[in-house]
């Protein structure tokens, strides 16, 4: 078999090298342009998603939504996210191209968070499903931003690369929730309010501002990406197809850099380990993934139920303050990879990552029993140790599965965009299963055993529901065994989370037999040399 090298992107470097082309330049510029957008693009999905995180669950309660559902709701956005994610890697792959998918994805995104605007209007639980759902399908498309950098950037600053394309992913993480503090003004929605009020309240301003954000993203990428390509010197490396149907015949790829003849691709024992290094490591991906959105998904659940922190609108800010210690994790992983790349290696910072995982679950464990209120302080501890979790997991995990999928470009030549979408199809998939179980293992019912919205009887008032002076529900009966959401109110005093003492005992074991497996993989696939 045959390889042919003057298609490579070498060629464009040379000829730049050689000459002060303005084209070269231009072309640099462009390149530089196109990972903006990307950069954008990556925050502007990643905060669409967010922004729901801070209202999603008492969203859903205040519509009544059944309790052992949630976790479904939640893992919608996920779901189709792990749906599109294969098939638009696979069109990438097919087309070279990346512009026309991102862009369709962007708009699918818009769609599906307009449904989620006018779910209160609506009166619509399953309509949360629904738009989350469609806005899941959409930002499938950051994939393919994984695969842009992965075939637009050497080995040597693909970690950097990564971490801002992660950094703008965790910095919207941690600012979705907290948009909705600005609105915590809004007035109080209910059956009673007007119309506008169920168009534009608290619980449906994100899906407005998403929307709104979608069009600038639309607009700005538009205007600032250009597909890559050999000819405008965009690849680091260019990937040769191969019409040969001979399963034993594998193009190379970087073509300078491996024998002519690329023998090695067809040695059994290299492909083997790159099975065993993918597979392994897809493990790693799945459960780590299942562990931060379980964890993320149930947040309000284990403050107003099990800590009962938080009871009306204006507080709901306690619930995600803690988070921001990922914006300060990620601006330490980019500061520490420039200044002490020694102690900021990927392979170090997974495992690192991990043991703040573990530690959040251990956290908020009531350890004195299911009917127990413990300290508010071990919730905002936990939460903070999930946010450096977050931070350092997903930078380290995802360099470290690009570098790999580089380090055996011969066998991934031509494939790369799949290869790539796999570490997000088994992230996407873990962060379904995450929020899928700990939503029907764990849900919120009164101390009674009754189902939301239960206001308890007691006083002198017979029946226990009432109006609030604006016309809309409240519980009037005995308020500290009462487990009810309404609209500004949530009556937490007589809620219990079921079965959490249990669940995220399991969970923080599982973290821990994910710790020990990432050890056992780092140490049988240290080196990206061999």
């Amino acid at each position: 078999m045959t390889s042919d090298t003057s298609n490579t992107a070498v060629s464009y470097d040379e000829v730049c090298e050689s000459s002060s082309n303005a084209v070269c330049t231009g072309q640099d510029r462009a390149k530089r342009s196109s990972y903006l957008a990307v950069i954008l693009l990556a925050f502007g999905l990643t905060i669409d998603f967010s922004m729901a995180l801070m209202s999603l669950q008492t969203f859903y309660h205040v519509l009544q939504g059944p309790p052992r559902v949630y976790g479904i709701v939640f893992a919608s956005y996920e779901l189709f996210a792990l749906l599109g994610t294969p098939i638009f890697g696979y069109l990438s792959d097919c087309t070279s191209t990346f512009k026309l998918l991102f862009m369709g994805g962007l708009v699918l995104n818009l769609f599906g968070n307009l449904m989620y605007a006018f779910s209160f209007l609506a009166d619509a639980w399953w309509l949360i499903l629904l738009g989350r759902s469609i806005a899941g399908f959409g930002s499938a498309t950051t994939a393919l931003g994984a695969s842009y950098l992965t075939q637009t950037t050497t080995m040597e600053e693909r970690q950097s690369k990564i971490v801002s394309f992660r950094l703008s992913q965790t910095v919207a993480s941690a600012i979705g929730p907290m948009v909705g503090f600005i609105f915590l003004f809004l007035p109080e929605v209910g059956s009673g309010s007007p119309t506008s009020e169920k168009i534009f309240n608290w619980y449906t301003i994100s899906g407005w501002i998403a929307t709104l954000v979608m069009v600038v993203v639309i607009l700005s990428f538009f205007v600032m990406f250009e597909d890559p390509s050999s000819l405008n010197g965009h690849l680091v490396v260019t990937l040769n197809g191969d019409d040969d149907d001979d399963d034993d015949d594998v193009d190379c790829a970087m073509t300078d850099q491996y024998s002519n003849d690329c023998q090695v691709t067809n040695d059994k024992l290299v492909r083997q380990k790159f099975r065993d290094c993918l597979i392994s490591w897809l493990i790693v991906v799945f459960f780590c993934g299942f562990l931060i959105s379980a964890f993320f998904c149930n947040v309000f659940a284990v403050f107003s139920a099990q800590f009962h922190g938080v009871t009306t609108q204006t507080g709901m800010w306690k619930v995600w303050i803690a988070s921001l210690t990922s914006i300060i994790g990620n601006v330490m992983n980019k500061v520490g990879i420039k200044f002490a790349p020694k102690f900021f290696d990927e392979r170090q910072l997974v495992i690192t990552s991990q043991v703040f995982i573990t530690c959040a679950y251990l956290l908020v464990i009531p350890y004195h029993g299911p009917d127990s209120t413990p300290p508010e302080a071990l919730y905002y501890t936990a939460v903070g140790c999930m946010g450096f979790g977050l931070a350092f997991y997903f930078t380290s995990s995802e360099a470290i599965f690009s570098k790999k999928i580089s380090q055996y470009a011969e066998i991934t030549a031509g494939r790369m965009a799949s290869y790539q979408s796999l570490f997000y199809i088994v992230h996407y998939a873990g962060s379904c299963a995450g929020p899928i179980v700990i939503g029907a293992a764990t849900y919120i019912t009164s101390t009674s055993g009754s189902t939301p919205p239960y206001c308890a009887p007691g006083g002198q008032k017979e029946d226990p529901y009432g109006f609030s002076a604006n016309g809309h529900e409240t519980c009037q009966g005995n308020l500290t065994e009462s487990c009810a959401f309404f609209g500004h109110t949530y009556f937490v005093s007589g809620c219990k989370l079921n079965n959490m003492a249990i669940v995220y005992s399991v969970y923080a074991g599982v973290s821990i037999l994910t710790i020990a497996w990432t050890g056992v993989c780092l140490k049988r696939h240290w080196s990206y040399n061999e």
